[in-house]
This record gives structure tokens, C-alpha cells and sequence, in this order.
């Protein structure tokens, strides 16, 4: 049993269509020299279990987390079920710190987790899988107020596919969400353009004005609605045009439309009128010290 490093990580990820957000390039972009790995692999890569983590410096112990603009985390793994010594290693590795990791995995690997002395909660994700779509038509199952704010939407806005960044974070800005520095979002355009994995859709009316934009990233899987603007004077709408565009992209790939996760109800509650299915990721936190970790449960609750 060895070690993860960066190299074998490279190795592992040759192997695997690796979630984007596992991709090392999103790492380098999202944290610079910030990001480590746990877990281990037998020295023949026959079988493993590995993870990447954000780590920020505390007082007190390190600190492994999720860093900006990235959701969620999936540990990698190979012949698990038959070397569980390599997903106790990671979870050892994790007790050594504290965290706050959310993780996309199967509830057996999250279970055992748990077990371990960590916490854990359920979040949720949005979703319409069109790999198994056949329907050409999106938004036939749509909401009827959203279809109808659609149509109004459609004859004033045009969806353009390129806009200025800057002009993007400053809207972000306005609106109190800009909850990440331009500088990272800059850093992981740049390196989404390298690996073609990126596409802006604005919304523009006759006089340029931006009422919204969605930014997508998407992997072997899934698109990914990543970050979502809209104007404080948007028409009505407006992000019903871009949605419809986004998953039209996703139908032509047969791909997942994943709108990514939020548990504002009403949040969900828009995403649940595109006719989105319910998709669950577990938050994993906790810390070896237990007062520590006894009040990191009783601040999430």
C-alpha cells in the first residue's frame, strides 16, 4: 500500500472520466497550491480509494474543506469492496484535521464515514437526466406560469454565448452573490477554455443590456449549471430562456442537466419548476477533538 501523490493521482485519473470537479486542473484553478490528497493505492493500481481536499491552516489543526466554486467532491476508488483498508486509511488521514467536505458517493462509502466519528447531513442537487430523454421538446413538462414567462421572454431577449467576465462578476456584485473572488473565477475560465469544457449563455435585449447569464461547465456526464446571474431590472423570464437553452445543450449531448444544489426552499422551489428531479449528496464534518466536534453539530443544527 503507498501513498496518493500528485503523480499517482495523474495516474489513477488516466484510468477514470473523472468528475470535472476531481479534475487536477480544476484543483490548481480553484486552489492554487492549497489542495492535497488522502487516501492510498496498492503498488500496483489494481485497487484504491483517494480524495482530494482544500486545505486552509487553523490554530489548531488544518482545516479540509470544499474550495470556491467546486460542490462537491467524489472519492475515487477501484476494487473497494474486497480493500476497505484503503477507505479506513483516507478516513484516518480525514480525523487528522477538521472537516467540512461534501462528498458524491454511495451511501455504503458515506456510511462508513460516519461511522468513523464524523457527521453528516443530506443535501440535494437538481437534475433532468436527458440521457434517457427522447423527447426533442424541454420544456414540455414544465411548469405552466414558467412556460408562459417563457414565451413573453423569448420575443424581447437574445441568447448570446460569449460576454465579458468582469461585466458577469460586477452583476454578481450588485446582487450580494459574488460570494467568490474574480481572480479564482478568472483563473478556472481560462483553464475551462484550454479544456474546452465552458460555455456563457447572456441574455441580452435590443439595448445589449444583460438581464442574466448562466455559466456552465460540464464533464463526460453532466452539464453543470455553475453560477447563475440575473439583473435586479431582468424581465420576467429571463432565466426561463436561458435554462431552455442550457438544457437543449444537454439533450443534444445526452447529457445530465444538473442545476446544481441549494437548500433555500425558495431556491428549490424554482428548480422544481423546470421539472427537475431530487439528486442527494452527503456533507461530511466533524473533528477528532469532541468538544470541538460537538460544536461543529450543534452550529449545523
Amino acid at each position: 500500500m503507498i501513498k496518493v501523490n500528485e503523480d499517482t493521482y495523474h495516474r489513477i485519473a488516466e484510468a477514470h472520466h473523472l468528475p470535472i470537479f476531481n479534475e487536477p486542473w480544476w484543483l490548481e484553478s480553484v486552489a492554487p497550491g492549497s489542495w492535497q490528497l488522502v487516501g492510498s493505492c496498492d503498488e500496483n493500481f489494481l485497487s484504491y480509494a483517494v480524495m482530494p481536499v482544500y486545505t486552509q491552516k487553523s490554530w489548531l489543526l488544518p482545516i479540509y474543506m470544499m474550495p470556491s466554486l467546486t460542490p462537491h467532491f467524489k472519492i475515487i476508488h477501484q476494487n473497494l469492496e474486497n480493500n476497505v483498508h484503503h477507505l479506513d486509511t483516507l478516513t484516518t488521514q480525514l480525523r487528522r484535521s477538521i472537516v467540512s467536505l461534501n462528498i458524491s458517493n454511495q451511501s455504503w462509502i458515506v456510511d462508513r464515514i460516519r461511522n468513523a466519528g464524523f457527521h453528516q447531513q443530506t443535501r440535494y442537487s437538481y437534475f433532468t437526466d436527458f440521457s434517457k430523454e427522447r423527447s426533442r421538446n424541454v420544456v414540455k413538462q414544465w411548469k405552466n406560469n414558467v412556460r408562459k414567462k417563457l414565451g413573453k421572454a423569448k420575443q424581447e431577449l437574445v441568447i448570446e454565448i460569449e460576454a465579458d467576465l468582469e461585466e458577469l462578476h460586477q452583476m454578481l456584485e450588485r446582487s450580494g452573490r459574488a460570494n467568490f473572488s474574480f481572480d479564482i473565477w478568472s483563473r478556472l475560465d481560462a483553464a475551462l477554455e484550454k479544456y474546452q469544457r465552458t460555455s456563457k449563455l447572456v441574455a441580452r435585449d435590443r439595448h445589449r443590456m444583460i438581464h442574466g447569464f448562466i455559466y456552465l461547465v460540464w464533464d463526460h456526464k453532466s452539464i453543470y449549471s455553475l453560477i447563475t446571474g440575473r439583473d435586479r431590472k431582468a424581465m420576467a423570464g429571463t432565466m426561463s430562456v436561458l435554462f431552455e437553452q442550457a438544457m437543449a445543450m444537454a439533450l443534444h449531448q445526452n447529457k445530465i442537466f444538473d442545476f446544481e444544489g441549494s437548500m433555500i426552499p425558495n431556491v428549490a422551489k424554482q428548480f422544481m419548476q423546470f421539472a427537475s428531479s431530487l439528486r442527494s449528496f452527503d456533507h461530511i464534518y466533524g473533528s477528532k477533538y469532541l468538544v470541538l466536534n460537538r460544536l461543529m453539530f450543534l452550529y449545523k443544527h
